[in-house]
């Protein structure tokens, strides 16, 4: 299956190129895999709440603060902004939550392998 959807291609029909952004750790490299991103207005929302995250954090409980507070593409000492030139299938869905994994996938609750 997965030999299949290497090799497949986008229709031209549909075909979009776009560029985004994402502010991830360094140590898992430029491509976007299971990692949210953004265009500038949206990635830039990501990178200027980092300086709000202390204060959040202080006083995290249950919810987005204490899911902020633990996740690593927002806790890294060492995040970097990287730029990525994508083709796309303009047939895609709206805002779907993806997330770099700790230990414990944050919307459901189960386990994963930490880093993927």
């Amino acid at each position: 299956l997965l030999a299949a959807l290497a090799g497949a291609q986008i229709d031209p029909r549909h075909a979009v190129n776009m560029t985004v952004y994402h502010l991830h750790p360094e140590i898992t490299g430029a491509r976007p895999i299971d990692m949210d991103t953004g265009d500038v207005e949206g990635d830039l929302f990501f990178y200027l709440d980092e300086f709000l995250l202390p204060l959040e954090c202080a006083n995290a409980s249950k919810g987005m603060s204490g899911f902020d507070c633990n996740n690593p593409e927002r806790i890294d000492p060492n995040l970097v902004v990287s730029k990525v030139e994508l083709e796309v299938d303009s047939r895609w869905t709206t805002y779907s939550a993806c997330n770099l994994c700790n230990g414990t996938d944050p919307f459901s609750t189960k386990p994963c392998e930490k880093g993927t």
